[in-house]
């Protein structure tokens, strides 16, 4: 049985107030631009999926099942997302780096074999050896993956996203409940 998740819709839009996003909105409001995890697991246009956030793929592809994406891949997303991804195209035709960033992803979370690109050049520059830049990013990167998954459970490609910033109200919300706890607390002590 699934989680209750949240529509992609809604996630999307959380996606969309992230102030550090500049990958948002390219082709029409309430979009971003995304990479997979799976190699081969795929998504369909014109589909309802709910998701889940998570830091991991679920059902792994071509690698392990349950897999906490990479240090590597959460850089080079965090960095993608952010527009600061040094030899990245974002205009227009952006299709052969963008086919390059896809294929280090992949090869960073062992969904195929050996790629050598300035992708990977970056991470191994980034974190000494490929091996390290494999290593789980342990939230070292606010990068999360969307689990997709189709209304009668079926789970399709997963995607990265940068984390979806709280909403003020939110953020109060939980501040005052934490307040309240703080004094029931003391309360319980005295």
């Amino acid at each position: 049985m699934l989680p209750s998740g949240p529509t992609l819709s809604g996630l999307v839009s959380l996606y969309n107030s992230n102030p550090n996003s500049q990958t948002r909105d390219i082709v029409q409001s309430g979009t971003f631009q995304s990479f997979c995890l799976e190699k081969q697991e795929y998504i369909n246009l014109n589909k309802t999926y709910n998701a889940i956030l998570n830091d991991r793929a679920i059902n792994g592809g071509v690698g392990p099942a349950g897999d906490p994406i990479s240090i590597g891949t959460a850089y080079l997303y965090y960095q993608f997302a952010t527009g600061d991804l040094s030899g990245y195209n974002y205009v227009a035709s952006r299709t052969t780096t963008a086919a390059q960033l896809q294929q280090a992803i992949w090869y960073l979370e062992g969904e195929t074999g050996a790629v050598s690109n300035q992708f990977i050049t970056a991470v191994i520059a980034e974190f000494g050896t490929f091996a390290d830049a494999q290593k789980d990013n342990n939230g070292t990167y606010a990068v999360a993956v969307l689990n997709l998954y189709l209304p009668n459970g079926g789970f399709v490609q997963d995607q990265l996203i940068l984390k979806p910033v709280p909403e003020p109200l939110t953020m109060l919300l939980l501040g005052l409940g934490l307040i309240g706890v703080a004094g029931i607390r003391r309360k319980l002590k005295s």
